[in-house]
């Protein structure tokens, strides 16, 4: 667990020392699927003062900047924040004593079209999925780095292991059982030349008697 002493930035002078807040978000390193809960946890401590938590946000986002890389931003434009595919409330309106933790539980459906980083636990190339916590204290705002978020595909879009054949291949040499007919036999009476006799006989055992007997 790695807490980041939150710095913020707020107006009137209040972000010039930050939010005395640390916080740190922990996430399960198992992948989770398109349609399925993300679960976490946001865990907060206060060691200098009270602080009074305003609200806790997430945001998933995709093709964000790894934690390493420094954080860069031009005009309003802040370029590592990647492409934002999901922005909910964690919790709101509490206060954190001085010197005391809160683990706040982290749940969130995710959406159907959400993309996938990872295919049978390997990464995509050029694709990387993360979520920031983002924290609104004492009328300062500040957010977390970038935790990864491992999502792979549901099970009707994972590749098949098995290729299928050729489509002149063959029923036979697919591997399926070729389908059997069989051919009822039974009496008929003279009355019944030409015709198909719905009665069942006791030849057949209770099938119906389909043989058809050409007229002269």
């Amino acid at each position: 667990m790695v807490f980041k002493r939150l710095l913020g930035s707020g107006s009137g002078g209040k972000a010039a020392d930050g939010i005395p807040l640390e916080a740190d978000t922990l996430l399960p390193d198992e992948p989770v699927r398109p349609g399925e809960i993300l679960r976490g946890e946001v865990v907060l401590r206060a060691p200098d003062r009270d602080v009074r938590i305003r609200t806790v946000n997430a945001r998933l986002v995709a093709n964000a900047a790894p934690a390493s890389v420094t954080k860069s931003t031009t005009t309003d434009v802040d370029t590592d924040t990647g492409v934002t595919l999901a922005h909910f409330q964690v919790t709101s309106l509490f206060t954190i004593p001085k010197g005391e933790e809160r683990r706040v539980p982290l749940r969130y459906r995710l959406k159907w079209e959400t993309p996938v980083s990872e295919v049978r636990g390997l990464p995509l190339a050029g694709m990387r999925i993360g979520l920031y916590t983002e924290v609104d204290a004492d009328g300062i705002a500040d957010r977390t780095d970038v935790d990864a978020v491992r999502i792979e595909t549901t099970p009707c879009t994972k590749p098949s292991s098995t290729p299928s054949p050729p489509p002149d291949t063959p029923a036979t040499a697919r591997g399926s059982t070729p389908s059997t007919f069989r051919v009822l036999s039974g009496r008929s009476s003279t009355a019944d030349r030409g015709s198909i006799s719905p009665q069942p006989t006791r030849a057949t055992q209770g099938t119906w008697n389909c043989t058809s007997t050409p007229t002269r």
